[in-house]
């Protein structure tokens, strides 16, 4: 399926990332920096599972919206699969954008120039208050944003579900966006809409039929329609919570601020952020109006 590797063949580094059963290292193989996904068979259903990633990573092969793995090792019950190297995911990439600000004795300075700011407490002592200002310029958005969605329509096309679209699952670098961890992903085939064993998917970016152990294409409308709302807005959670209402409150909040901004991609992402599956949109349809509106 892959080239297959001994533990011998490459290094491993230091860790850059973790997942629920993954851990992601830097690493290198024939001089060049890799990632390296580390997966231990500690759970029942293991074998199957790795085989069904494996089977989609095949498929999507060669297709540049998704990362390239470059092959296997199999030590003992851990597997390693390794892959192409980004030195960031999309998640880390937005944050870089929030900068700082300091208001003293009625002046802010740097000067805000963004409704995407919110007010980070300050020191009474020195009359001073601090605030934080999200400043990605407005082609940088539209230009993931296209991308995002064109990753997505890809998948879709192959007939594959994510099953957990957010924004750590892209990494970006040098104007590449590229899909990532297939491991809650399931090929459909001519199905719409398959049951799945338990929820998976990361609170916040979830599908509310998720909760109910089903997944649809419509599932990854939802969420790629949330991580296009953080992609604008800079942030969309300033606590972590597994309440969905929560969760909920926030994204919608997040979106009348955007409203404020682009009225067009508001409305579209609104519409897709339905909690009703049948209110939600294909990923061509999307696509096509959300490229219309920006």
């Amino acid at each position: 399926m892959f080239p297959e590797y001994k533990k011998s063949d490459f290094e491993i580094n230091h860790i850059i990332g973790e997942g629920v059963n993954s851990i992601v290292y830097q690493g290198h193989l024939d001089g060049k920096k890799i990632a390296i996904k580390e997966l231990q068979n500690n759970y029942i259903s293991f074998k199957e599972h790795l085989y069904d990633e494996l089977k989609i990573l095949r498929k999507l092969k060669s297709n540049h919206y998704f990362i390239n793995i470059l092959g296997t090792c199999r030590v003992k019950d851990i597997h390693y699969i390794l892959m192409e190297y980004f030195d960031s995911d999309l998640f880390k990439y937005i944050d870089r954008f929030w900068k700082a600000s300091i208001q003293y004795q009625g002046i802010i300075s740097p000067i805000i120039t963004t409704i995407y700011y919110y007010k980070d407490g300050g020191d009474d002592r020195y009359n001073n208050e601090f605030y934080w200002s999200y400043s990605m310029d407005r082609i940088e958005k539209v230009y993931i944003t296209k991308q995002l969605l064109s990753s997505v329509f890809e998948l879709h096309s192959m007939n594959i579900i994510h099953g957990d679209i957010k924004s750590e699952n892209f990494v970006y670098m040098n104007n590449i966006l590229k899909m990532i961890d297939f491991n809650t992903s399931s090929d459909v085939g001519s199905k719409k809409e398959i049951k799945i064993e338990c929820k998976f998917g990361t609170e916040g970016y979830i599908a509310p039929e998720q909760y109910e152990n089903k997944l649809s294409y419509k599932s990854d409308i939802y969420s790629i329609c949330v991580t296009i709302l953080e992609l604008w807005c800079g942030r969309i959670w300033f606590k972590d919570t597994t309440d969905f209402k929560s969760n909920r409150n926030e994204i919608m909040k997040s979106l009348r601020l955007l409203g404020k901004d682009e009225k067009k991609l508001s409305k579209i992402l609104r519409k897709n952020i339905s909690l009703k599956e049948n209110y939600r949109c294909t990923i061509f349809t999307l696509l096509k109006d959300v490229d219309i509106s920006i």
